[in-house]
């Protein structure tokens, strides 16, 4: 990738509006070490406060009301399992 974005960071970057706004860093698995002693590969990773509870908030309410009204109204059938729901639909 030389331009843009990975779905991998994509993912990462909605992860602070369900996480207190403390953003984590993406990672995947590059190796699994199976009982033969060898070390496991541990990821880094970073951890960082990067939105208020006030924009967590607003975001939150934007991303929930996809899953109302829109391509994401289907979703909603699920709410009443969880506690928040909320999604991203069309381009970013």
């Amino acid at each position: 990738l030389t331009q843009g974005v990975s779905p991998k960071e994509l993912a990462a970057a909605y992860t602070p509006f369900l996480n207190k706004g403390e953003y984590t860093s993406g990672h995947t698995i590059k190796q699994i070490t199976f009982k033969s002693g060898e070390p496991t590969l541990t990821p880094i990773l970073t951890e960082e406060t990067i939105w208020s509870p006030e924009t967590i908030s607003e975001m939150k309410k934007a991303l929930s009301t996809v899953t109302s009204y829109g391509t994401g109204r289907y979703a909603n059938q699920l709410k009443r399992e969880f506690k928040y729901l909320g999604g991203k639909t069309g381009t970013t």
